[in-house]
């Protein structure tokens, strides 16, 4: 069977950069999995709904951050013990201007080197 990450068009980084995602319910952070020019993986301790669509910052640097709009297309629930739980939770982008997809290029190619 063929691995899953030939069949990405755009490859993925492993990052770690904190986000902070806009629900109506106010402000969930987390921390980045992977990411490319098109979405994200990351983790936080909030579930959030499958194909809602949420405002989210992202913080690649002390003196930056990216915006952008992202639908859920997946979400697995990892559950550490009884009391503590982590949420994976992949988003695609259905808002993002192509400045910004440019720096998330751009740093992600830096980090590849």
């Amino acid at each position: 069977m063929k691995d899953i990450e030939d069949k990405r068009s755009v490859p993925r980084i492993e990052i770690k950069w904190p986000i902070t995602i806009f629900t109506d319910q106010g402000a969930v952070v987390g921390e980045t999995i992977n990411i490319t020019s098109e979405g994200i993986v990351f983790y936080c301790d909030e579930p959030l709904l499958l194909n809602e669509v949420y405002r989210i910052f992202i913080i690649p640097g002390k003196e930056m951050a990216i915006e952008v709009k992202g639908r859920v297309v997946w979400s697995n629930l990892y559950a550490i013990d009884e009391h503590d739980s982590v949420v994976a939770i992949g988003i695609c982008f259905v808002e993002i201007s192509g400045e910004d997809r440019q720096v998330i290029s751009d740093l992600a190619a830096q980090v590849e080197q």
